[in-house]
This record gives C-alpha cells, sequence and structure tokens, in this order.
C-alpha cells in the first residue's frame, strides 16, 4: 500500500536497512572523470543532488523526489519524462516512495519553473496534499512561505534540511519560534545549519 504523503502528517522516516541500501546505491553511482557544470548533467548530479540525498539519508529522511529526478536525467537522459527507469524504481522503492508518479513529478516541476510567485501560492492553496508534498521536495522555500504553518513537526524539518534558505526566510520574517520547538528538533536545527551565530540571536531576542 501507497503510503500517505502529506505535508500535515507525521513523516514516515527511513529505518536502517533503508539507509543502508540507500547509502549502497549512492556509492554505486558511476561519475565521469571530467565533469563541468557547462557540458555536463552529472556535473550538477556530483556536486547538488548526490550530497543532498545524502543529508536527507543520513538524517533519516526519505530523499528529495527533485534530487531523485534529476539523478534520473543524469544517468539516463534518454528515459521518458513519464516513467522511471528501472534504477530509479529501485531508489524509490527503497526510500519508501513507490507509487509516485515521474509525470507528476515532471508536471510540478514545469510549474515551478514558469509560475510567478502568486500563480503558485494559487495553485498550492488547491493542490491536493500528494502534490503538496512534491512540490515542496521541488520548491521548498515556496512551501516555507506559503504552507510551513500547516506543516507537521518534522515536515518542517525535511525543509530545513533541503535548503537553508527556508530557514533565512523564517529568521528574517520572525516566524522561526525557537523558544516553542522541542529539543531535539533544535539541536537538529542548530546541527545543520552552516553558521548557528543568527540562531542565538534569535533565541536570546537579539535579532
Amino acid at each position: 500500500m501507497m503510503e500517505r504523503f502529506s505535508l500535515r502528517e507525521p513523516q514516515v522516516m527511513l529505518s536502517p536497512q533503508q539507509q543502508s541500501r540507500l547509502i549502497d546505491r549512492m556509492n554505486g553511482v558511476e561519475l565521469p572523470e571530467r565533469l563541468t557544470p557547462e557540458t555536463n548533467k552529472m556535473w550538477q548530479v556530483k556536486n547538488q543532488w548526490l550530497p543532498l540525498i545524502s543529508k536527507m539519508v543520513i538524517h533519516g529522511h526519505k530523499p528529495s523526489l527533485s534530487a531523485l529526478i534529476e539523478l534520473e536525467r543524469g544517468l539516463y537522459p534518454e528515459q521518458p519524462e513519464d516513467t522511471w527507469s528501472d534504477d530509479l524504481e529501485g531508489w524509490l522503492r527503497d526510500a519508501g516512495l513507490s507509487g509516485i508518479k515521474k509525470a507528476d513529478v515532471v508536471r510540478l516541476d514545469t510549474i515551478n519553473e514558469f509560475d510567478e510567485n502568486e500563480e503558485i501560492q494559487k495553485f498550492l492553496s488547491s493542490a491536493s496534499p500528494l502534490e503538496q508534498y512534491i512540490y515542496a521536495d521541488i520548491n521548498p522555500t515556496a512551501i516555507g512561505v506559503y504552507l510551513y504553518d500547516i506543516c507537521s513537526l518534522d515536515m518542517k524539518m525535511r525543509l530545513w534540511l533541503m535548503d537553508e534558505v527556508v530557514i533565512e526566510g523564517l529568521v528574517d520574517s520572525g516566524r522561526l519560534a525557537l523558544e516553542e520547538l522541542p529539543f531535539a528538533a533544535k539541536s537538529f536545527l542548530f546541527a545543520i545549519v552552516p553558521c548557528p551565530v543568527t540562531l542565538i540571536e534569535v533565541l536570546a531576542g537579539d535579532y
């Protein structure tokens, strides 16, 4: 049975076995020796998407669907945009993401590329829970702006992990209520930010 994917619901975290299998998959990705950002999509896979997948898996979160689809495009550029390759089906299965259609991820990725902020906000207000969940992986910053308050705590933690811009936006808008977070979530947040000075200032009321 397909898991229920929703921003509001407590997130199903990876088991140690799932983490181990996904780490094995990451280690098995073969990268060309010469990579440049201008000519090779695998450069992004190596320098952006695999590090993001690794960070999420290590912290027990399912890998970003945005990262997985870019991994697919890098490894299998001839693969149709409406079906996953057998390899990526394996990634999804090991991550507990089986049942999510590639065509849906591609469609929402297209919305992110072309729509203005007002259109994105309007779309999110009427999107299904699954669409909101997928879009959070594509544009976590937008979810941090428009739907952060409906997110479960571990969904918020997932957003923090995917893009530090989410945290910066919450700090700048005064919406990061650190004093209300449980200790584990607060510790997690301090552990993942590159520079915790701003968070210390927020806690002290100096920001």
